[in-house]
């Protein structure tokens, strides 16, 4: 099979990021990255350098380039790092006449200098203030849906491309347009589905890589690097970051398919996963940007990306904190000991409202008790005794039972979905919430069923040519659990096993073997405490804590107990012994054997042990939860960079102090910090000296400022400062000043000596405005007038003068 002949398979397989060709809308000198002589050349050489790429690669880089390039040239070979450095103008020594712009990176051992034709820069005019427009509204956007919308507009104005969408990747990795900014006389996309092997692994993998991909010409050529004699069986060169990159035939097919002339793509990545991508078609001829222009984009997508996982994590956090609000009120009702089943019937609406579900269901032993819509109890202990073999870490969930078990398929209008939990460790009891069959229609942009077309004699798969809009009827499935479901689920199952000890009248009326299941296997420590000492223990503890069961035995409990909690957990235990907190959980940290700390949950009862008074506690490790519940509470409020205050918290404290100023009369300012020169940092040292320097920006500030006073970042290189309670704005302009010499001095950063300034523009309440809205306007406004005048520079907003 040929070169670009591929199969449908192939297309997971292709190598992307190896084509060995590149667009030849430029043009590509491969040279050794020690010596600097040439290996590779491709493209368009002979338009942009004066000769065919069989004598380019022939020659050096000195005699590529006039004089006057060549110290240009060699910083963009020494600074070239993986990504794709600063631009630099060349001229080619055939014709110094012609400009051209030219960036290099690195891949493996050689670097990759890409050269294209420089164009009118009318758009680079007004590229600061239009990026910083979009910086504002970004911020501004208060929920995820108007974050979308937000960014596809303001992508389509700087771009100029004809449709602009934000394509969301599901968790299959089909795809949904959610945000869209088109020309009027376009058909919409928005709402629309597209499949998988649209986007395949590879392209997805090479996303997360290269945050933009452009091609600005379908038709282009896309001719091989040519090789030096000697590297004719060199292996193939890797890619991945370079501009010039060939695209897949298969990919240019597609665009073709659907018309699409030009296109660009932005990656939208949230937590390091690839979220979705910012899309752009052009339909009316090519669409060249300006290197400056994508680096400006690229600058914009990773700020949508940080506002995108802020706005997520708040929304996390909400549906986290109404959960356990939930959890809280079931817990007042699972006490006492009434029996299993009566339990369940009188919390069942309860428990339906924790996960949203229609029905459920108890399975004990063959006992059923069912509350709500749920199928007939034969099925319910049918889908039970299928859930008991599926089952990891005692809960499983699905929404396509009729998929997964196909006889439960007549049940779907009561139980599409189901999510079971297994009760007390071992496999006899079930919790089962069940949810109905939603039927929804999707609309697919073609039909998702054939993503491709066989040619009838050759075999060979092509690209779908029909892109019309395909509705599908979606059958058999219910509403997707969620992992916030999950959790709270999960928080269940101390609450029940605690309930289950209770009614066994201190273990006394279970069975001895039922007993020792339910202790050997759950998943949570249980421990009897005599006299202080640890008079019994199942297997979970010693995994909790680390010890060895002779290492437990026998030992007063406190001493693997923090010392800062000993007294919390002596007082809980005289009241447990009492019976004065039946059942009530209690947080306390346990030291591990390898000296680390483990963040336990307990519940437990009063029991006698061999005759004699003890406790029977129960104990959940619930390190990983906390960690991740303050992760996402860190994630909502405070920026992962810097660790300063993101902009949801800094408008949540501004909302709070312009209250209180409002109520006391007084005033307050805010400041808006922009650095000056911070792009040339991450052109000239890379990404990660440009954090390095961001986080001691942030240290610098904060470091200036009072304890009521706060610094947040608002995304890319801009801060803002909240300051309430000022006497007079020269106050506030003083702590500027201070600012802006602290940031004046030299940084020192991974052996680099780096130099930045920065714009300050300072709104004061309530002269320069009455809401959060007006102040942060105005502090903006000041702010660009800096920048516009010169930079490094501070300034207070100016009312507009009133006309004559």
């Amino acid at each position: 099979m040929g070169p670009g002949v591929h199969t449908v398979r192939s297309c997971d397989r292709e190598p992307v990021h190896i084509p060995g060709r590149i667009q030849a809308y430029g043009a590509m000198l491969v040279a050794d990255a020690v010596t600097r002589r040439l290996l590779r050349a491709g493209g368009d050489c002979e338009t942009l350098l004066g000769q065919p790429a069989q004598a380019v690669v022939q020659a050096s880089l000195a005699e590529l380039f006039d004089h006057d390039s060549q110290e240009d040239v060699r910083f963009l070979l020494e600074t070239a790092g993986e990504r794709p450095n600063a631009i630099r103008m060349l001229h080619p020594a055939a014709d110094p006449a012609r400009s051209l712009v030219a960036t290099a990176c690195r891949s493996g051992g050689a670097v990759l200098l890409e050269c294209e034709a420089a164009r009118p820069v009318s758009l680079l005019t007004d590229l600061l203030r239009d990026c910083q427009d979009v910086q504002t509204h970004l911020r501004l956007a208060t929920d995820i849906p108007a974050l979308w919308q937000s960014m596809t507009d303001s992508v389509r104005h700087l771009t100029g491309f004809d449709r602009v969408m934000l394509y969301k990747f599901h968790d299959d990795f089909s795809g949904e347009v959610v945000a869209e900014a088109m020309d009027a006389r376009l058909r919409p996309f928005l709402g629309h589905r597209y499949p998988a092997s649209d986007i395949p692994e590879p392209a997805r993998q090479l996303y997360l890589q290269n945050w933009l991909r452009i091609i600005p010409d379908v038709h282009v050529a896309q001719p091989p690097l040519e090789p030096c004699a000697g590297e004719e069986s060199s292996p193939p060169l890797d890619m991945t970051h370079a501009r010039l990159r060939a695209v897949s035939p298969i990919h240019i097919e597609y665009l073709k398919n659907m018309g699409v002339e030009a296109s660009l793509s932005l990656s939208v990545l949230v937590a390091g996963r690839l979220w979705g991508l910012v899309a752009c078609h052009h339909y009316a001829g090519p669409r060249f940007l300006h290197p400056e222009q994508q680096r400006a984009l690229v600058l914009i997508a990773g700020d949508f990306s940080h506002a995108l996982e802020a706005l997520l994590a708040q929304q996390a956090e909400r549906q986290r904190q109404v959960k356990d609000a939930l959890l809280a009120s079931l817990q007042g009702k699972i006490s006492g000991t009434q029996p299993l089943e009566a339990l369940v019937r009188r919390i069942a609406p309860d428990l339906m409202q924790l996960v949203d579900a229609e029905g459920v269901a108890l399975v004990d032993n063959g006992e059923i008790i069912a509350m709500g819509r749920t199928p007939a109890a034969s099925v319910v202990v049918f889908v039970a005794d299928w859930l008991s073999r599926q089952l990891t870490d005692d809960i499983h969930a699905t929404n396509a039972l009729g998929r997964d078990l196909p006889e439960s398929q007549a049940w779907r209008h009561l139980a599409a979905g189901v999510l079971g939990l297994r009760l007390g460790g071992y496999g006899n009891i079930f919790l089962l919430w069940f949810r109905p069959e939603i039927v929804v229609e999707e609309l697919w942009g073609g039909d998702p069923q054939q993503p491709y077309t066989m040619h009838p004699k050759s075999g060979v798969a092509h690209p779908r040519t029909s892109f019309e809009t395909f509705r599908l009827e979606i059958t058999g499935l219910c509403t997707a659990w969620t992992r916030h479901d999950m959790y709270a689920v999960k928080r269940l199952v101390p609450l029940f096993n605690a309930h289950m000890l209770r009614i066994a009248d201190a273990v006394l009326r279970i069975s001895e073997q039922r007993f020792r299941l339910l202790v050997e296997r759950a998943q949570e420590g249980i421990v009897v405490l005599q006299d202080w000492r640890l008079a019994y223990f199942n297997p979970m503890l010693m995994r909790m804590t680390g010890y060895a069961e002779d290492e437990l035995a026998g030992e007063p409990f406190l001493q693997f107990v923090l010392p800062e909690d000993r007294p919390l957990v002596h007082d809980r235990h005289l009241m447990r012994l009492a019976g004065q907190d039946d059942g009530q959980r209690y947080r306390f940290r346990a030291l591990h054997r390898n000296g680390s700390t483990v963040w336990v949950e307990s519940s437990g009862v009063n029991i006698e042990w061999n005759g004699r008074p003890a406790t029977l506690s129960f104990m959940m490790d619930i390190t990983d939860r906390l960690n991740d519940e303050e992760r996402i509470r860190f994630m909502a409020h405070y920026d992962a960079l810097t660790a300063l205050p993101n902009r949801t918290l800094f408008f949540d404290r501004l909302h709070q102090s312009l209250a209180q100023a409002r109520r006391e009369q007084a005033r307050l300012a805010i400041a808006f910090i922009d650095l000056d020169k911070f792009k040339p940092v991450n052109d000239l040292y890379g990404h990660a000296v440009g954090d390095l320097l961001l986080q001691a920006v942030a240290r610098r500030i904060t470091g200036l400022v009072r304890e009521s006073d706060t610094v947040a970042r608002l995304g890319g290189d801009e801060f803002v400062l909240l300051m309430p309670g000022i006497a007079m704005e020269a106050h506030a302009v003083r702590v500027a000043q201070k600012i802006q010499d602290a940031l004046d001095l030299p940084f020192a950063l991974a052996g680099h000596e780096i130099h930045i300034s920065s714009s300050i523009g300072i709104a004061i309440y309530p002269d320069h405005g009455q809401t959060e809205q007006e102040l942060c306007t105005n502090a903006d406004k000041a702010m660009y007038r800096v920048k516009h005048g010169g930079r490094s520079g501070i300034a207070l907003h100016q009312e507009p003068s009133a006309p004559a």
